[in-house]
């Protein structure tokens, strides 16, 4: 026979898992959402699974990833900054934080030097990354270093290659590597 105890753990437990699916659940639609570039519902899903879970890495940096595509860098950076501080070997936050500001439209925010730094530190711990590789090579071409964003991108197309990468996005590299070879190009004619 169960005791009362017993009967009441197990239905705290029962609902426990029930909240741990319907988050995980919430957490996949918000993601999907944001791929798929539905940024209102996105935003209204990773509310959802905040308010179930508000300590939540998943959550917290897709809220991160959904502001730097809509624009709101400001919000980004506090939201990854503060993840990069509870999660410093979580390369996949230092190297979005470090395209936040490789690529961020508003050129207050857009800082090179700052992306290269944070793109360095995420290659210590994913050397042979290709996104990383990416970024880093968005920092440099962004901070003016031509030939190093090229070296960058090269990278970034041969791992990408040798990582059995989809079609479209080494064919994205490339065009990266086509870009900073043009840009280190034209500045070694005007020298």
């Amino acid at each position: 026979m169960l005791t009362m105890s017993v009967v009441l753990s197990l239905a705290t437990l029962a609902e426990a898992r029930g909240d741990e699916q319907q988050f995980r659940t919430t957490l996949i639609e918000a993601s999907r959402a944001l791929e798929s570039g539905f940024l209102a519902e996105a935003e209204r899903l990773f509310e959802q699974a905040l308010a179930l879970q508000p300590e939540s890495r998943d959550a917290r940096f897709g809220v991160g990833a959904l502001y730097i595509q809509q624009g709101r860098y400001t919000e980004a950076i506090d939201v990854m900054e503060t993840l990069k501080e509870e999660f410093p070997d979580d390369y996949t936050i230092i190297n979005n934080l470090a395209w936040l500001y490789a690529t961020a439209s508003d050129h207050s925010v857009r800082d090179g030097d700052r992306a290269v730094q944070l793109a360095q530190e995420a290659l210590l711990l994913q050397p042979n990354n290709f996104h990383v590789w990416s970024t880093l090579s968005e920092g440099h071409y962004v901070s003016g270093a031509y030939e190093r964003a090229e070296r960058a991108a090269q990278e970034a197309v041969r791992l990408s290659r040798e990582a059995g990468a989809d079609r479209e996005r080494v064919m994205q590299y490339q065009q990266q590597l086509e870009k900073c070879r043009r840009a280190a190009e034209a500045l070694t004619i005007l020298e």
